[in-house]
C-alpha cells in the first residue's frame, strides 16, 4: 500500500520587528518623528491662552485724547476744550457746553471697565450732541470741522458708536434723531451762502466725510433715521446747489447712492409716500432731488473733467434707487425730465466720438447739434452705438469698450425703434462701409485687368 508523504508543518512566520512609534520613514527615507510630533502639539495646546475680548471702552478713550487731524499738530480735543463764549447771554451756552465735556471726561476716565462700554458710548454721543448744538448756534465753523473728523474716527473704527451717535429723543421714533435734526440746520445756515471761504469748504468736506460714514454698514433700524435729511427740501437744495464746488457734489451724490439701496428711504428720496405713511396718511413735501440731480445732467457748465465722476455717481444713484422697489422702478420710469436727460447725458458723450471736427476728437468738451425732440435726439444716438462702426480715430482699448456697448444700446435702442424704421436706421450707417466694399472690388478689378 502507498504511503502518503510525510507532511510537515509549515515554516513559522518571523515575528514582525520591534516597531518604534516614535520614529517613521516615509518611502523616501525621510524620517518622520510622529510621536514627537503629536507630544510638541500637546504642549503648544497646553501652552495656549485665550484671548481677551478689546477693551473698546479704553479704545475710545485713546481716540479722543490722541486723535490729530490730518495737516494739524495737536489733539483734536485740545482746540474744543479751550473755546470761549463771550457776551453775557452766552453763560448758558458755557454752562451746557462745559457739561457736556465734564461728562464726557468722566464717561472715558474709567477706560479699564470694559463691561460698561454700551452705556459709555451712550452718554458720550449724547454729549458730542449737545456739544455740535452749542458750536452751530454759534457759528463757531472751524471747531465744527475739527470735531467732525473726530466722530469721522470714532464711528469707523468703534463698533456700535454708529447708532448710539444718532441721539435718542424724550420720545423716540425710528425716523427720529437729535443728531440729524441739528445738521439739518447746520446745513441751511452755514453752507447754503458761498461767500464764508475756506472754512465753509473745511465744514462742509468735514461734514460730508461723517456723514459718508455714518451711511456705511448703517443698520437697518438706524436706516430711517436720515429721512428727515432726504426729505427737507432746503437741506437738498443747498447740498445740491450749482453754487457748491464739484468736490463737495460728487460727496453728496456719492452718499446719496448709498442711501438709495435702502429700501427704507427710497420713498423719502422721491418725496412719495411710503407704505407705512399711506396707512397713518401722512403728508409728503416735494424735495426735488430728482430735478436737480436731472438738470445737472444737462447743465452745460459740468462738461470739465473735474465734474465726470460727479455726473457718473448721479446715474449710479438713480440706478440703485430703481432697483429698490418695483413701485420705484415704475415712479422713475414714468418720469420725462428723467428720461430725457439721461438720454442727453449719454449724447453728450457719445456726439464728440462721430463728429468730425478735431477739436471735439482731441477734447472731452462736446457741443450737442440743435434737435427737434429728445427722440430724435435719442434716434441719432443710440442708432450710432448700434448700428455704426467705431470711429477709425479711437485707440484699441476705447474700440474695445465701445463694441462693448454695442449689445446694451441695441437692446434699449429696439424698444423705441423697430421693423422698417430700425432697418432704415441701420442702412444709413451702412453707406460707408457699402462704398468701402465698392471701392474695394473696383480696385481688385482693375488690378485683375492688368494682370492680364
Amino acid at each position: 500500500m502507498e504511503s502518503f508523504p510525510k507532511r510537515y508543518p509549515p515554516p513559522a512566520f518571523p515575528e514582525p520587528p520591534a516597531f518604534d512609534f516614535q520614529f517613521m520613514a516615509d518611502q523616501d527615507g525621510e524620517v518622520c518623528m510622529v510621536q514627537h510630533a503629536i507630544n510638541e502639539e500637546d504642549e503648544v495646546m497646553e501652552d495656549f491662552d485665550s484671548i481677551d475680548p478689546p477693551n473698546w471702552k479704553a479704545e475710545l478713550c485713546r481716540i479722543i485724547l490722541t486723535h490729530i487731524r490730518p495737516g494739524k499738530g495737536q489733539p483734536t480735543f485740545q482746540p474744543l476744550l479751550v473755546v470761549s463764549f463771550s457776551g453775557e447771554d452766552k453763560t448758558e451756552e458755557f454752562r451746557l457746553y462745559t457739561s457736556s465735556w465734564i461728562a464726557i471726561m468722566n464717561a472715558i476716565s474709567q477706560s479699564n471697565r470694559a463691561s460698561s462700554y454700551e452705556q459709555c458710548v451712550f452718554g458720550v454721543g449724547n454729549s458730542f450732541v449737545s456739544i455740535i448744538e452749542v458750536l452751530t448756534r454759534n457759528e463757531m465753523v472751524p471747531q465744527l470741522a475739527i470735531l467732525f473728523n473726530l466722530l469721522a474716527t470714532l464711528t469707523f473704527f468703534l463698533p456700535k458708536f454708529r447708532s448710539l451717535i444718532f441721539g435718542q429723543d424724550d420720545s423716540p421714533a425710528p425716523d427720529s434723531s437729535p443728531l440729524i435734526r441739528i445738521i439739518c440746520k447746520l446745513v441751511t445756515t452755514e453752507l447754503g451762502e458761498p461767500s464764508k471761504g475756506a472754512s465753509q469748504e473745511d465744514l462742509g468736506r468735514e461734514l460730508l466725510g461723517f456723514l459718508g460714514t455714518m451711511c456705511f454698514e448703517l443698520a437697518e433700524e438706524d436706516t430711517l433715521k436720515f429721512s428727515e435729511l432726504v426729505r427737507t427740501k432746503d437741506v437738498m437744495m443747498t447740498l445740491l446747489s450749482t453754487n457748491q464746488p464739484a468736490s463737495f457734489l460728487e460727496q453728496v451724490v456719492r452718499i446719496l447712492a448709498t442711501l438709495s439701496i435702502r429700501k427704507q428711504l427710497c420713498w423719502a428720496l422721491l418725496s412719495i409716500r411710503g407704505p407705512d405713511q399711506e396707512a397713518a396718511g401722512k403728508k409728503t413735501v416735494k424735495n426735488n432731488v430728482t430735478e436737480r440731480l436731472c438738470s445737472h445732467l444737462v447743465e452745460a457748465k459740468y462738461d470739465g473733467p473735474e465734474f465726470y465722476k460727479f455726473r457718473e455717481n448721479i446715474l449710479v444713484y438713480f440706478t440703485e434707487l430703481s432697483l429698490s422697489h418695483s413701485d420705484v422702478y415704475s415712479n422713475l420710469s414714468g418720469t420725462p425730465v428723467l428720461l430725457a436727460s439721461v438720454v442727453w447725458h449719454i449724447a453728450t458723450l457719445a456726439t464728440p466720438l462721430w463728429e468730425d471736427d478735431e477739436r471735439l476728437m482731441e477734447s472731452p468738451a462736446n457741443a450737442l447739434k440743435p434737435f427737434n425732440s429728445i427722440l430724435q435726439l435719442f434716434i441719432v444716438t443710440f442708432g450710432r452705438m448700434t448700428c455704426a462702426e467705431p470711429p477709425d480715430w479711437l485707440e484699441d482699448d476705447a474700440r474695445i469698450k465701445l463694441d462693448q456697448l454695442t449689445d446694451m444700446a441695441r437692446d434699449i435702442f429696439e424698444l423705441v425703434a423697430e421693423g422698417r424704421d430700425a432697418d432704415d436706421i441701420w442702412e444709413a450707417y451702412q453707406d460707408d462701409v457699402e462704398d468701402e466694399k465698392l471701392i474695394d472690388e473696383e480696385e481688385v478689378e482693375a488690378q485683375m485687368v492688368d494682370a492680364d
